[in-house]
């Protein structure tokens, strides 16, 4: 896990290096990146380790029963997944108002 200033925003980013094992799971995909939308450092930190724990549960997932899913299946988990984090980002938004830089 780690954050990072993209190049040309002024936003930090969360980026979680996908394991080995799991990259065959993912379309080869080595990395997952997230905007933690903020220019804040000590809160993209927070959120940063809140989207790692969701991150590890959806790898934990995949570690469990991937292999024995087809590529839809794992396809639907994934989707399933972000929509639920997508969920949950306008429930807190909703609750808390935007989310500000």
């Amino acid at each position: 896990m780690s954050i990072f200033l993209h190049n040309s925003r002024k936003t930090w980013y969360h980026r979680t290096t996908v394991p080995e094992k799991l990259q065959g799971l993912l379309n080869g995909r080595e990395q997952i990146w997230r905007s933690l939308k903020t220019a804040d450092k000590d809160e993209a930190r927070l959120r940063s380790a809140y989207w790692e724990t969701r991150v590890q549960g959806l790898f934990r997932a995949l570690r469990r029963d991937g292999v024995r899913m087809t590529n839809e299946e794992r396809e639907v988990l994934v989707a399933h997944w972000l929509e639920s984090e997508l969920e949950e980002a306008e429930d807190y938004r909703a609750t808390f108002g935007p989310i500000s830089e």
